[in-house]
């Protein structure tokens, strides 16, 4: 029995492929780490400051990808934005890497 696809149901497919969805390498999130995020984050990402996120705990890591992907590239509180400095890949890349700092 051959399925049908409804507007919906095609809609939905192409808002999911908008979003970052490639897997995100470690090795190059890494070194983007090194040179952006250890001086606040710490290089364990137990947060080398007072109210910086704990990454080494999973603080803030819980979210979707893409909602990582927008905070990145908007900052968020001290964090500085990173929109046109860094790629969706980048930050995929980069958010790749922190999960591993748990």
């Amino acid at each position: 029995m051959r399925r049908r696809t409804t507007p919906l149901g095609l809609l939905l497919l192409l808002l999911g492929l908008s979003t970052v969805t490639q897997a995100g390498d470690p090795f190059n999130g890494r070194t983007l780490y090194l040179k952006h995020c250890v001086q606040c984050h710490g290089e364990d990402g137990s947060g080398a400051v007072l109210a910086i996120p704990d990454l080494s705990r999973g603080e803030g890591l819980f979210k979707p990808d893409h909602m990582l992907v927008e905070a990145l590239k908007q900052g968020l509180g001290t964090m500085p934005a990173y929109q046109g400095l860094l790629s969706d890949h980048e930050l995929a890349d980069l958010i790749t890497y922190t999960r591993t700092l748990q």
